[in-house]
């Protein structure tokens, strides 16, 4: 299960406390945790969390960042990008869902592109935003103001669920029928 979230610090606790909540129970049910490899902010701590519970923590660290942002020293692996572009194509191959969690224009990015994938049927993975304390209140009505504006077809706009909860995170990821994904790894190879 790949989860992305922001590399900063966030004001408020509630997101930390939320983060950690999900990198513990992840471990705990034996899921593997792809994430983007940071020590840092939310991502440093759901790794931090799924570690300390014994769990199997894969990052995809693109080597540009190393001056910039530090790389998780402690993770079951680490894996290095020359891209943002094959980070994202590397952690959704490695994923059965995708999980988006607070942050910022990286998350939006990573976020938006699993859906475009989504739409495009290069996989029928679930992509879970996490709206812990409302944060993603705004963009969802966003999202349906451009489904009832016609922009995003019926079928599409049923690509993501809403999770307002940790717990409902892995509640929403049971109920989905996850499929080995040849389309998406067919078109991944080709890219």
């Amino acid at each position: 299960m790949s989860v992305f979230c922001g590399s900063a610090m966030p004001t408020n606790s509630i997101y930390i406390e939320s983060i950690r909540s999900f990198g513990a129970k992840i471990a705990q049910k034996g899921i593997r945790l792809v994430y983007g490899g940071a020590a840092v902010g939310l991502m440093g701590e759901v790794a931090n969390a799924a570690i300390n519970e014994g769990g199997e923590v894969i990052g995809v660290f693109p080597t540009f960042f190393n001056e910039n942002e530090i790389a998780h020293k402690k993770l079951s692996q680490q894996i290095y990008v020359s891209s943002m572009s094959e980070r994202k194509q590397v952690m959704a191959e490695m994923s059965d869902a995708f999980v988006i969690f607070p942050g910022g224009y990286g998350t939006l990015d990573e976020m938006y592109e699993m859906l475009t994938y989504s739409q495009l049927d290069f996989h029928k993975k679930p992509v879970i935003i996490v709206n812990i304390n409302g944060f993603y209140h705004h963009l969802i009505e966003q999202m349906k103001h451009m489904h009832e504006e016609g922009f995003i077809r019926n079928v599409h706009f049923s690509a993501f669920a809403v999770a307002n909860s940790v717990d409902e995170i892995f509640e929403i990821a049971e109920k989905h029928n996850f499929t080995n994904d040849d389309v998406w790894l067919k078109w991944a190879k080709n890219k």
